[in-house]
């Protein structure tokens, strides 16, 4: 919710992230979704726990959907300019 802007960027720094309004691509406007909300990145370092991280943003007013998997994602394959980084979890 656009209106909870402030809130959520409180909430997010006091988890210990950095908050900020994801731009377009001409850097002109803010990137907002079909349904005409805001999208904001968030950018957390050295996690102890996914779940808990999850939950606690969920929980934050205004947040609608979040893009972390916890729990859906067992392989993560990252193609770079210099190499090919594969990671796997447990299934």
């Amino acid at each position: 919710i656009n209106e909870s802007k402030g809130l959520t960027e409180k909430k997010i720094k006091e988890l210990g992230g950095k908050f900020s309004l994801r731009e377009a691509v001409n850097e002109d406007e803010l990137l907002i979704n079909n349904r005409g909300r805001l999208l904001v990145e968030a950018y957390f370092e050295n996690i102890e726990d996914i779940n808990k991280l999850y939950r606690n943003l969920k929980n934050i007013t205004g947040v609608i959907e979040i893009s972390l998997f916890c729990g859906n994602v067992t392989k993560v394959i990252s193609v770079g300019e210099k190499a090919i980084t594969v990671w796997e979890g447990k299934k």
